[in-house]
């Protein structure tokens, strides 16, 4: 370390030893300054900051031991190293010395040599506390500005996701606004349709009413489905109305539902499902009934004339899980790798399935299961619905 410019005061009633001591500093590049008695030195201390004190002990009117001791408690000095300057080498002087606040002592007459040594060590070790309490302030200053940067970010981030549950929470309301507003024009529409479809009606006029009558069945299921998806989104699971239901009975149900669509693709529909086997769950059966029906309407849409859909219901490590899987051509890749995005542009809008995909995601998610989808090794796709332990109770 360059002890270059280093400040050392020297204090001593002899003008003989300041003046040797300051020569030899001045010529190893410090800069000296002298004080002959313990009032001098500090007024010195009182105006100055120094990089160490050479302090003689047997001054008169205020020894080496009183000055040290009011120099640290000085505001320049109070961290500055002393070296006592000493004929008394006793074990008393000594501990007195390091008692009163120094650091080192040298005995009278001192060698050049080991007095440089120890001033330069002393310095060495000044300039790096300094620094080291440099750094410190340093320090300190980047923290408390991080600190005020972070909490200024902090407060942008909450204002932010303030805004966003504000928005979010206005997505819902229009969401259930433009639903009732379809709906409503809808009951009028289907009542119109239900007259239609009692009068006998044949050739282009009959096919025509069977088209008008899907896209309004496919939109009132739309309305349906973006009210439960608002409702599921902005509510969580304060939307459910959980009750103990046994899955077999949800299954027949959505099956029993969609018989008329079964027998239309001539599907073949296989349950397997050991007798033994505890289906037991807390859960909300609108919304699980939802689920299994969206799924499996999936299924039939994309099976082939005269295919098979299976339905397994079993239980993994505890997990209850029901599969369906159908002999259709299988999701395509970029289903697969964005699933449950509602209208993504990979995604099939055939019978809503988009949205139905995505509602029956957050059902899952609202009761901590999870919606599996892919493809078999061999063909067609699968669905799963997993059931947790700790998400639905299940009666074992």
């Amino acid at each position: 370390m360059n002890n270059h410019h280093a400040r050392i005061l020297i204090v001593d009633d002899n003008p003989r030893n300041i003046q040797i001591l300051a020569k030899l500093l001045t010529e190893q590049g410090y800069q000296p300054e002298y004080a002959m008695n313990g009032e001098e030195a500090l007024e010195w201390c009182s105006l100055e900051v120094f990089d160490l004190i050479l302090l003689d002990v047997m001054m008169p009117d205020m020894d080496g031991f009183s000055v040290c001791q009011q120099i640290r408690e000085s505001d320049n000095n109070a961290e500055t190293p002393v070296i006592f300057l000493t004929a008394k080498t006793d074990m008393e002087s000594i501990k007195k010395g390091f008692q009163s606040g120094g650091v080192d002592y040298i005995s009278k007459p001192f060698a050049f040599d080991e007095l440089l040594a120890r001033v330069e060590t002393q310095v060495e070790l000044s300039l790096s506390r300094k620094k080291l309490k440099e750094v410190n302030h340093w320090l300190e200053d980047e923290v408390k500005n991080r600190t005020e940067e972070l909490e200024s970010l902090n407060q942008q981030l909450l204002k932010a996701n303030e805004e966003l549950h504000l928005l979010d929470k206005a997505k819902s309301e229009f969401i259930q606004l433009l639903s009732h507003e379809i709906r409503t024009p809808l009951n009028g529409v289907l009542g119109s349709l239900s007259l239609l479809k009692s009068i006998q009606m044949v050739g282009e006029s009959k096919e025509l009413v069977e088209i008008l009558d899907l896209s309004v069945q496919r939109l009132e299921r739309f309305s349906f489905m973006a009210l439960d998806v608002s409702n599921l989104r902005s509510r969580g699971k304060l939307a459910l109305n959980r009750e103990e239901t046994d899955l077999d009975e949800i299954v027949e149900l959505a099956l029993a539902e969609l018989s008329d669509k079964i027998r239309c693709h001539n599907l073949k529909v296989i349950l397997h499902h050991k007798p033994e086997l505890e289906t037991v769950l807390t859960i909300d059966r609108k919304y699980i009934t939802k689920a299994l029906i969206n799924l499996l309407e999936n299924a039939i849409s994309h099976s082939p004339a005269n295919g098979t859909i299976s339905i397994d219901i079993c239980k993994k490590n505890q997990v209850l899980q029901v599969t369906i899987n159908d002999e259709g051509a299988g999701f395509p890749e970029k289903i697969i790798e964005h699933p449950f995005k509602p209208f993504s542009a990979y995604q099939r809008h055939d019978a809503n399935f988009g949205l139905g995909l995505h509602l029956t995601e957050l059902i899952m998610e609202s009761h901590n299961g999870q919606l599996q989808i892919g493809n078999n090794e061999s063909h067609g796709a699968f669905a799963r619905l997993i059931f947790h332990p700790e998400s639905a109770r299940v009666n074992v």
